[in-house]
């Protein structure tokens, strides 16, 4: 079934229930059907901002659909805004669905009372957009298990080839370093694992031929023999499989890939019910972009979770009601197969949404000229794209798109789709030929071509130009060729960044940061743009000169350690880096990679401090997991265009998807492709999918279905290839221009798509008839390969810089603000304790206390008073920031309930000390801190202590940001004054800040983050508190009651509570609703000063544990004058 048998979709009629599919063909306006379907949603039926769910498959579609849809959310409310008071036969716009916001399902006016509520849907729905979840499938799928586990939703994703790698290396250590000879390779070993652990529901091709018997001959016995062979590699890569698969659950690593297969496990398994509940309670709009892109494993997530009432792999039914979703694709974009994409799941929703909804198409094209459009009926007319339910159909021009703003002066008319032909023997003379044509035809074009904009005929922009090519290689040979004649252009292409010569000048510098000492690595470092010696410069390095090198290199090795990435840059670009590679001729491509790997490290690192071999180690991990083909870039690694001026933008296919260009140039659409390289061949047998390794089982010769294997592998390559030829050619506006060169053997995909054009077989491809045949839509030209025509037009002057001004006054009183910006804010106001300095920052000197990051005293441990005795393994630990932090990082990485504790609490702890080594070894650390997860908390829940909390009652590093209106910040301490007991140990505390202490006026945002928020039930009650770790070394040893008092004094954690039981009380308002009832749930804070807990602790008063629990009226007060300045 094609397109035009389904119903064209009007935005304007009725919205859609259950389960809709819309075939999006390109130019076609999906995201503007997306936004319109999300704002007649709101407008008209009432949906919430928090019940919209969108999925995509990228980053940048991802942001592309969320301003996109804000921004029509904006239109929709100034138009109704607008016309709230007109009559309303009087029209203001053609937009359809605008026209539709202000009509009923009969067509009619509405009525104002409508028109108000609509209008007012929409208002609220643009304050409360935040709450909206437009997300990747991959920030979908952690929310998922957010749902199911508890946890926070902001899990680390991470690659794990090298983990494979040291796996399978060790097996074959252990297995086939004998006698024993192993099946495969490593290197085949590991791409079969990667292949098999894409495709999670695949299974490996195995024949098992019966045994002939012992008397049978040498051919009787080959399929038996071949069979074992398989089967025994076959065994082995599934047994890589499962030991992958338990170590991601044992090291508790999740990948892209896992992200996805997990969800989905638990979606449809029976412990999904419940979560598949929330999200339907949730959600009342699911729509799911690019939808021909997903697989199986997603296709079964989605249907479950959204759709079906009681799906396979759920043992009990799914008594809510399904979600109206809607799936948006085109089949004939579907191009990445290599990122695991099976076109056969589009067709499965296809043919579901048949069954049980509806399908429409989107009939008009919205980017290109009807000549254009004429052109590509011809080209691609009736041509099924790997399937025969995927099949081209004609789209409707755009009403204002019958007549082109594109024109070529002086030359004669042409067809807006033309063909050159190269006529050229072998592929490197034919691309030699049509390279020297593109560049004398882009500066044709450029001398001679006009777009009408805005009425008035301006000349062709370098940047209206796209030139789309098949290969890398191919990209920078093209974007090199244009400069050199003077026309201005950049490259970007899906190879990895990894894989560029920034990468190895990076990898070469943190070698040497890593040893500094070593003359070799600065030498091999010294020769990177970071320093910038030639040969002949680093042959006459002098012993002295050397010696300032290595000097250099420490320096910046220190900068790495103690101020991370952003201090590393800092001093790297101090010493003239941006002007060294900007010397070179391809400087700006080179340094757009090294800025580009620098953000990565930057990402990978959060900018903490790293030690240099933690740096050279995540390198080699990164590329370690960037892929092998151009395809298999992720879009976060994926080269960047190296220009942002006015540039001709030359593009490999895969990056050209989703763009357009005023005119597209197809320079090498007729070579054959490549091929891939690294996957294994698989595809489709009788509704399986199969994974061929023959060729893996010592070069087995191939066996019986190992050719149906093949074929389907061939169908889906050849058919993808069809489906790129189908992207490229759909990128223009205005003009498109292919390059033609029949091939001397094969069918590249270009043959095939003119061959059918003419109903010919590719091998016999005929222009002239093809032309001929197309009624003007196409016409033909000869290639040229002569030197280019110079550029006539001279290029744009770049306008005199000057500083811009500021023509208005800026407030300097909103700010972002946090417990420690406050404090820094206030420590210059006077106090009652310490003359000159806050009450909550008292001087180092007079300080009894020796903390972390967040605890404003000095770091050094010798201070602590000698003839303290040791009250706990903790008591011996270092002091400082680092120790503070390296504690904080070891508690959130492990399961506090594990019956392995020890043994992960010691591992986390040298896993972090690998990055900043400090003088405790990792398991006298994690032996002090089990002692303090063994100890009572006391307060409200008495003897019970951290190891009793699982992790589905905890969530770590509780992000807050809370808008402030404008007050002084003493309010809060006469605020909590108003409610808290005069007995309660920090009322001092509260007294001096009213007083004057805390004198800072707060407008804007306030942001933290909680180390741990707790859910603990009590009676049949969820009862839920705060833990805020601090690792305060007190010289006395004295950790009871009123010693923690007085720290928690001198350190303001009187604020730090407060401020965090305010985020506590309104994130489980939020969460809960109308079943959350503070004054029994919300317990409080606990201050845990780690260094004196101990099990041995009394639970009605253990030292070490400090509880703040003000009265609820007190939150409630100061949440109101968060909200408005005012506590009443």
């Amino acid at each position: 079934m094609t397109d035009h048998e389904y119903e064209a979709f009007d935005l304007a009629g009725p919205l859609p229930t259950g389960i809709t599919l819309l075939q999006a063909s390109a130019g076609t306006g999906k995201t503007f059907a997306l936004a319109a379907l999300a704002v007649r949603s709101i407008a008209e039926l009432g949906l919430s901002a928090s019940e919209l769910c969108v999925v995509t498959f990228t980053e940048a579609a991802t942001s592309e659909l969320r301003g996109r849809i804000r921004e029509r959310i904006a239109e929709a409310i100034a138009h109704l805004e607008a016309t709230a008071h007109l009559d309303p036969d009087v029209a203001i716009t053609t937009d359809p669905v605008l026209i539709a916001l202000g009509r009923g399902a009969d067509g009619q006016p509405i009525e104002s009372a409508e028109h108000l509520l609509r209008l007012a849907r929409l208002r609220t729905a643009l304050d409360e957009f935040d709450t909206a979840t437009i997300s990747t499938i991959h920030g979908f799928c952690s929310r998922v298990l957010a749902i199911a586990s508890g946890a926070s939703a902001d899990t680390p994703i991470s690659s794990d080839t090298e983990h494979i790698v040291e796996l399978i290396n060790d097996l074959f250590v252990s297995r086939f370093s004998g006698s024993t000879p192993a099946p495969v390779t490593s290197a085949q070993l590991l791409r079969a694992v990667e292949t098999r652990l894409k495709l999670p529901d695949a299974r490996l091709y195995r024949w098992n031929a019966a045994d002939p018997g012992p008397n049978a001959g040498a051919n009787e016995q080959k399929p038996f023999i071949r069979s074992a062979q398989i089967a025994t590699a076959a065994d082995l890569i599934d047994e890589v499989v499962e030991l992958v698969l338990q170590q991601r659950i044992d090291q508790r690593r999740r990948t892209y890939d896992s992200l996805i297969t997990d969800a989905r496990a638990h979606i449809v398994s029976s412990d999904g019910v419940g979560t598949v509940a929330s999200l339907r309670a949730r959600f009342s709009l699911v729509m799911i972009d690019e939808f021909q892109d997903t697989d199986q494993v997603q296709w079964s997530m989605f249907r479950t979770a959204f759709l079906d009432s009681n799906s396979q792999g759920i043992s009990s039914p799914v008594t809510s009601s399904p979600v109206t979703t809607v799936l948006v694709g085109d089949p004939k974009q579907s191009i990445y197969r290599f990122r695991s994409a099976e076109l056969s799941a589009y067709l499965g929703a296809l043919e579901y949404a048949r069954t049980n909804g509806r399908v429409f198409s989107l009939r008009v094209n919205w980017r290109s000229d009807r000549a254009v459009l004429d052109g590509l009926d011809h080209l691609f007319g009736g041509l099924a794209f790997g399937d025969p339910r995927i099949v081209f159909e004609s789209v409707d021009a755009a009403p204002d798109h019958d007549v082109s703003p594109f024109a070529i002066a002086g030359a004669p008319a042409t067809a807006a789709v033309e063909l050159r032909t190269i006529g050229v023997s072998g592929a490197p003379a034919a691309r030699t030929v049509a390279f020297a044509d593109l560049v004398a035809e882009i500066i044709r074009l450029l001398n001679t071509a006009t777009i009408e904009r805005d009425g008035i005929a301006q000349p062709l922009r370098p940047s209206d130009i796209g030139v789309l090519v098949r290969s890398n290689a191919d990209a920078s040979r093209c974007a090199r060729a244009l400069n050199e004649a003077g026309v201005p252009a950049a490259s970007s292409s899906a190879d990895s960044v990894l894989g560029s010569t920034a990468a190895r000048h990076w990898r070469w510098l943190a070698d040497a940061l890593a040893r500094p000492s070593s003359a070799s690595l600065v030498r091999t470092a010294a020769t990177t743009w970071f320093i910038g010696l030639d040969g002949p410069s680093i042959a006459a390095l002098t012993d002295e000169r050397l010696s300032e090198l290595i000097e250099q290199v420490r320096g910046w090795a220190t900068d790495l350690t103690e101020g991370g990435l952003p201090r590393l840059m800092a001093s790297l670009r101090a010493g003239g880096l941006a002007g060294r590679v900007l010397a070179a001729p391809s400087g700006e491509r080179d340094l757009t990679d090294l800025e580009h790997i620098a953000e990565l490290l930057q990402s990978a690192t959060s900018g903490r401090p790293i030690s240099p071999a933690a740096l050279s180690d995540l390198l080699t991990g990164m590329s370690a997991g960037a892929g092998d083909t151009e395809a298999e870039s992720t879009e976060l690694l994926g080269r960047r265009i190296d220009r942002d001026d006015d540039t001709v933008k030359v593009l490999t296919l895969h990056k050209a998807k989703g763009l357009e260009f005023p005119v597209v140039l197809c320079p090498t659409l007729w070579a054959a492709p490549s091929g891939s390289r690294g996957s294994l061949k698989h595809g489709e047998v009788g509704g399986q999918r199969l994974i061929e390794i023959c060729k893996l089982a010592s070069n087995a010769e191939p066996l019986k279905g190992y050719k149906d294997v093949v074929a389907a592998d061939k169908q889906e390559t050849d058919g993808e290839e069809l489906r790129l030829i189908y992207v490229a050619l759909t990128r223009a506006r205005h003009r498109l221009v292919v390059w033609w060169n029949p091939p001397a053997s094969g069918q590249p995909p270009l043959a095939t798509v003119l061959g059918a054009a003419i109903g010919t077989d590719a091998k016999n491809v005929e222009v002239a008839a093809l032309v001929a045949a197309s009624n003007g839509t196409i016409s033909e030209v000869a290639a040229v390969s002569g030197p280019p025509p110079a550029l006539a037009r001279a290029a744009v002057p770049t306008p005199t810089l000057e500083v811009a001004s500021i023509s208005r006054n800026l407030r300097d009183d909103w700010r972002i603000w946090s417990f420690t910006a406050i404090n820094s804010a206030s420590g210059d106001h006077a106090s009652p304790s310490a003359p000159g300095a806050a009450v909550w920052q008292v001087q180092p000197e007079a300080a009894p206390l020796l903390g972390g990051a967040d605890e404003f005293a000095g770091d050094d441990p010798e201070t602590l008073d000698p003839a303290t005795p040791a009250l706990t393994p903790l008591q011996s630990a270092p002091a400082g920031p680092a120790f503070g932090t390296l504690v904080h990082s070891a508690l959130e990485r492990v399961d506090f309930t594990s019956g392995e504790l020890d043994a992960e609490l010691t591992s986390a702890c040298a896993a972090l000390m690998n990055h900043r080594p400090l003088a405790i070894a990792p398991a006298a650390l994690a032996s002090g801190l089990i002692n303090a997860l063994q100890a009572p908390l006391g307060g409200p829940l008495g003897s019970t202590s951290l190891v009793e909390v699982t992790q589905v009652d905890r969530r770590n590093e509780l992000d807050f940001d809370l808008p402030l209106a404008a007050f002084d910040a003493s309010k809060i301490a006469s605020v909590m004054l108003d409610h808290l007991p005069s007995t309660d140990p920090l009322h001092p505390w509260f007294v001096e800040a009213a007083a004057g202490a805390l004198d800072v006026s707060l407008d804007g945002m306030l942001t933290g983050s909680i180390d741990l928020v707790a859910r603990t039930v009590i009676g049949d009650q969820p009862c839920f508190w705060i833990a805020d770790y601090k690792t305060n070394l007190i010289r006395t040893g004295d950790y009871s009651g009123p010693a923690l008092a007085t720290a928690m004094h001198h350190s303001g954690y009187a604020l730090q509570a407060t401020i965090y039981l305010v985020a506590l009380h309104r994130f489980l308002r939020w969460r809960l609703g109308a079943a959350y009832d503070p004054q029994s749930q919300l317990l409080g804070a606990a201050y845990l000063f780690l260094r004196g807990m101990d099990p041995a602790n009394d639970s009605s008063d253990p030292a070490g544990v400090h509880w703040f629990q003000p009265p609820l009226a007190a939150i409630e007060a100061l949440d109101l004058l968060f909200a408005t300045g005012a506590a009443s």
